[in-house]
């Protein structure tokens, strides 16, 4: 990612150096914008991660509306990389397609 890009970091992200990069931390999770939020505030990636959002897909039947905005994220950005360890994933998506 190019130094000085605009990164929307969920809680439980990796660390970017903020030195580097206008880092916005999401005070909880990423669904609390909409997709278009993102591109109005001029955000060009977005990280989001297992640590926020897996309690809710392991609760599919209490957490549908959840479940339901991140998927529309996840399929309105582009991903560009995933990355695993353990139970652990952290997604890295381009804002714009």
């Amino acid at each position: 990612m190019p130094g000085g890009s605009k990164i929307a970091m969920e809680p439980y992200s990796p660390f970017v150096d903020p030195d580097r990069y206008a880092v916005v931390r999401l005070d909880f999770r990423a669904i609390i914008h909409p997709l278009q939020w993102y591109r109005d505030e001029g955000v060009v990636y977005i990280v989001m991660n297992t640590g926020a959002y897996a309690r809710y897909f392991n609760d599919p039947g209490r957490y549908s509306d959840e479940i339901g905005r991140y998927e529309q994220l996840f399929s309105g950005f582009t991903l560009l990389k995933l990355f695993e360890y353990e139970e652990y994933t952290a997604r890295i998506y381009s804002v714009y397609q």
